[in-house]
């Protein structure tokens, strides 16, 4: 459908907008954080804290 994320096409097990909720789940190894950048380190920050690898989007501008 139409503006539907398709994260099997990208090689992705799942896909979220609830990142507090991914966090509590078993078997996450690592984020891919690509939001506006306000919540970068907030997201990046408890996703560290949950023992999670993290990558960052690079804002350019």
């Amino acid at each position: 459908k139409a503006g539907k994320p398709a994260p099997k096409t990208y090689g992705q097990d799942r896909d979220t907008n609830a990142w507090k909720r991914l966090l509590e789940q078993k078997g996450i190894d690592g984020v891919i954080i690509a939001t506006p950048w306000e919540y970068h380190a907030p997201m990046a920050i408890a996703a560290m804290q949950a023992g999670v690898a993290v990558g960052c989007e690079v804002v350019a501008g």
